[in-house]
């Protein structure tokens, strides 16, 4: 066995939210519902930076949970004190040693992709439940990639005999 680690940037994440609620908000634009795409746009401050970090950080457990069967966690305590905004989500993983690394890179996008359409999904599901439907799909998208890469293998080399 073998441990991989999948670093994710919180304040990627949390752009990545903040940018596809603004252009959602603005393709939106009638010209004369100013309030409706003011409400969809995430402003990253206050009760919407507040939601959005609850909403990341259940979807980044969520993720741990679909793959808990490679998590290299010893965790057993925990609370419901909203997360910070700052740092890395850390993900080691503990995959057979004929993993294909080649994954790694998906697994890492798919997790990320995971977590931000989850949050998407619940943002939406508040300020345009319309658009919700969307971000669901790409969470479920999101979930088999995750998988997949993950359970990808490397071919076995064929043993060399020496005469």
């Amino acid at each position: 066995m073998k441990d991989i680690t999948i670093t994710l940037k919180k304040d990627e994440i949390l752009y990545d939210i903040e940018n596809t609620s603004y252009l959602v908000g603005n393709s939106r634009s009638t010209g004369a519902n100013f309030e409706q795409v003011s409400n969809i746009q995430n402003s990253g401050e206050g009760e919407d930076r507040n939601f959005i970090l609850r909403s990341v950080e259940n979807a980044f457990n969520e993720a741990k949970r679909n793959l808990s069967r490679y998590v290299d966690e010893t965790k057993t305590e925990s609370d419901n004190a909203l997360m910070l905004h700052t740092g890395d989500f850390i993900l080691t993983l503990n995959v057979v040693d004929m993993f294909n690394e080649a994954s790694t890179d998906t697994l890492k996008s798919s997790v990320h992709e995971f977590i931000t359409s989850s949050a998407l999904m619940d943002w939406f599901a508040n300020v345009k439940p319309d658009e919700m439907v969307v971000y669901q799909n790409r969470k479920t998208e999101a979930n088999v990639s995750m998988l997949s890469s993950l359970y990808r293998k490397k071919a076995p080399a064929r043993p060399t005999s020496t005469p």
